[in-house]
This record gives C-alpha cells, sequence and structure tokens, in this order.
C-alpha cells in the first residue's frame, strides 16, 4: 500500500460517514470491556483524530457527504476493527461498510501512486 504516512482521502455519503461515527466508538468500548485497553484507545485515538470532527458538507455534489482522510496504517486499522464492529452493530452493516471502504481506500491509493509517476 506505499507510504504510510501518506494521509487518503477517501469519498464518504452521509449514511456511511454516520455508521462509522457510530461503529468505531462502539468498537473501542467493546474492546475496553474486553480489557484489550492498548487496541481501544488505538481505536479512539483514530476516532478523535480523524473522524469525530468531520461533518456532511457535499464537497463535489449530493452523491458524497465528505472525504475521511487518514494515514495508510490508521486506515487498515480502521477498516480491521470493523470486523469486532459485527459484533457490536450487526454482522451485515459492519461488513457491507468494510468492503465500501476497502475498495474506496485501494481505488484511493491507485490514484495517488498514479499520480506520482
Amino acid at each position: 500500500m506505499g507510504d504510510t504516512a501518506l494521509n487518503v482521502p477517501v469519498k464518504v455519503r452521509t449514511h456511511e460517514l454516520q455508521q462509522v461515527k457510530t461503529m468505531i466508538p462502539n468498537v473501542a468500548d467493546d474492546l475496553e470491556q474486553a480489557d484489550l485497553d492498548e487496541a481501544a484507545e488505538e481505536v479512539q485515538r483514530i476516532f478523535d483524530t480523524h473522524i469525530e470532527g468531520i461533518d456532511a458538507h457535499y464537497p463535489e455534489g449530493p452523491e458524497f457527504a465528505a472525504y475521511l482522510s487518514m494515514p495508510v496504517e490508521d486506515w487498515r486499522l480502521t477498516i480491521r476493527y470493523l470486523n469486532r464492529a459485527r459484533r457490536t452493530d450487526g454482522k451485515l452493516r459492519a461488513q457491507w461498510l468494510q468492503s465500501k471502504l476497502v475498495d474506496r481506500v485501494e481505488d484511493r491509493l491507485e490514484e495517488l501512486e498514479g499520480d506520482d509517476e
């Protein structure tokens, strides 16, 4: 996935933004309850740094609500921890969101790497 320090902006729709804002804190709480404090802190850091303050502002029209932007490593962790959201927020919603984000992050990385050539 290239440079892990590179900030990767990814378009999200209104409902996806709302789901991320709901699922990620639930994952952090679930990890904390399972005494996985380091992982809970990591998830909470990602939420606080990259997700919490993002509001829908429709930068490119009504289809996409906002950009979520974070380094590649934080995208990896977010996507990985969405597996945990399957336990807290419903398997199908979390799985669907996870697959959408994976596709968009991969597409965006390809675009960014193509710009470097």
